[in-house]
């Protein structure tokens, strides 16, 4: 028996396939269904962070299973499958003929049918993984990790087939399909004959084969990143290839009254306190957990992407445009909107380019520090960067104070985020990830900040100079 098995999360699972090849024919087996689902490991990032939120779920009608794989380890991930398969079971022999299957709230406590089998499901599912659990260990021992079946029961995927629709680009269709959006290298490998060298340029109509999102790993560095750049969208920074805005950084009407001129947007969209932290506070408030594809905020995202030079977006527009297109940069920007020295993006790598190019020609204005040459301290108002791990490109939020930043585009809003194991000597973490840069405003040459840090640390170290007053 082989399974239809569907990755759609943007999770890998190179070292879980071994797993999944030698629990389901076990499972098969034990369970005793006879005839094999469709599996789906699928992604929801606000799901994932419920306390209470779904692991799994089974339709009987079309017998796939839905297994929910974001911040989960992969024991927990299989007892979930488990537990669907007995499911799967009850439905190969017809007991959930006369019902449309499992759902409603409380059915497992209103409906004695139900609540019989959701008490099988839990009781030979936990039982299931745990005897194979057991046994797999003892086959394999301290090896079970290397263990590589020689012939995989999965069905492999075959490539999709998308044809490009008007205002998609190769970035748009990878987070469509693979839920990261620069990931788009593996299309254009697959698709080179047909979009010639320019990728950043995309026919409407043109049919393309999108391969499995596995397939990203197979690919080697050098060949992705001779791919990214081909396009005018990426720059390498740190040795690392980086979104940027490309001919469109930079760009966008001279004030935001000017913005409002053009939109006709409600004058409260505008409104600023004249502070990016505090500002930054104020837009917590205002989306208060809504989410991007929320109509009321079509005209704030819209204004937030056109102050960024992005003019194509319209309030009509706006909350589909910005489901598919990352929008934390023009958000950070958004926040600095009562300040014309802030380089504003929509590419949170171009604002920490032209901060580095400040900070090595000693201009006045946004700089870039690392925190250690701010002595880990950080003020309201700083812009800190870091690497999602899951994203694997700079995002930054900005620092509100309290060990506290805020962003966009964080579980599809603008949200807040704690700075955690943050020390001495220490930059701290957000999410796990560490803190790398530190954007800051500064008024004085670097010389003169250079000299006012060697007093400051001569001081705090060695008592040596004088203290101002």
């Amino acid at each position: 028996m082989r399974f239809n098995i569907i990755n759609k999360s943007d999770q890998n699972f190179v070292k879980l396939k071994p797993l999944i090849n030698d629990f389901l024919p076990f499972a098969k087996k034990r369970i005793g269904f006879n005839r094999p689902p469709t599996i789906h490991f699928s992604s929801d990032k606000e799901n994932a962070y419920k306390l209470l939120g779904k692991t799994a779920h089974y339709d009987p009608q079309t017998e796939i299973i839905v297994v929910y794989v974001d911040n989960r380890h992969p024991k927990d991930v299989l007892r979930s499958l488990s537990h669907e398969l007995v499911h799967h079971m009850q439905n190969c022999k017809g007991q959930f003929d006369f019902s449309g299957g499992l759902g409603g709230d409380q059915y497992a406590q209103k409906d004695p049918h139900l609540r019989k089998m959701e008490k099988e499901a839990y009781l030979l599912g936990n039982m299931c993984f745990r005897d194979w659990e057991d046994d797999y260990k003892k086959r394999y021992k301290d090896n079970y990790q290397m263990y590589v079946t020689s012939e995989s029961i999965i069905k492999e995927i075959e490539n999709q087939q998308y044809e490009v629709e008007s205002g998609d680009t190769l970035s748009s269709i990878s987070g469509k399909f693979y839920g990261n959006v620069h990931k788009w290298p593996l299309i254009y490998k697959n698709n080179k004959s047909k979009i010639g060298n320019k990728p950043d340029m995309i026919d409407v109509g043109l049919n393309l084969s999108i391969p499995p999102v596995e397939q990203w790993e197979k690919m080697s560095e050098s060949e992705k990143n001779r791919i990214y750049s081909k396009s005018r969208f990426y720059k390498k920074f740190d040795g690392t290839w980086q979104p940027v805005s490309g001919d469109m950084a930079f760009r966008g009407p001279e004030s935001v009254e000017d913005l409002g001129s053009e939109l006709s947007l409600d004058s409260n969209i505008l409104t600023s306190t004249g502070n990016p932290s505090r500002d930054a506070v104020a837009e917590l408030a205002i989306w208060g957990g809504r989410k991007e594809d929320d109509p009321e905020l079509a005209e704030r995202l819209a204004a937030m992407w056109r102050w960024c030079g992005w003019n194509q977006v319209t309030p009509e527009n706006a909350n589909s445009f910005s489901s598919r297109t990352p929008w934390s940069a023009v958000a950070i920007s958004w926040c600095f909107r009562s300040d014309n020295d802030f380089p504003r993006s929509a590419s949170h790598t171009d604002y920490m380019i032209r901060a580095r190019k400040n900070r090595r020609s000693g201009a006045n204005g946004y700089q870039l520090f690392t925190p250690e040459e701010l002595n880990y301290s950080y003020e309201p108002n700083d812009i800190v960067c870091y690497i999602p791990s899951n994203y694997g490109k700079y995002h930054c939020d900005i620092y509100i104070g309290n060990n506290e930043v805020c962003g966009g585009n964080l579980s599809d809003t603008f949200a807040k985020n704690k700075i955690s194991a943050k020390g001495r000597n220490n930059p701290g973490l957000i999410n796990g990830n560490r803190i790398r840069y530190i954007i800051r405003k500064t008024t004085s040459s670097i010389k003169e900040w250079k000299n006012q840090e060697v007093k400051r640390l001569l001081m705090e170290k060695f008592n040596i100079g004088n203290k101002e007053n």
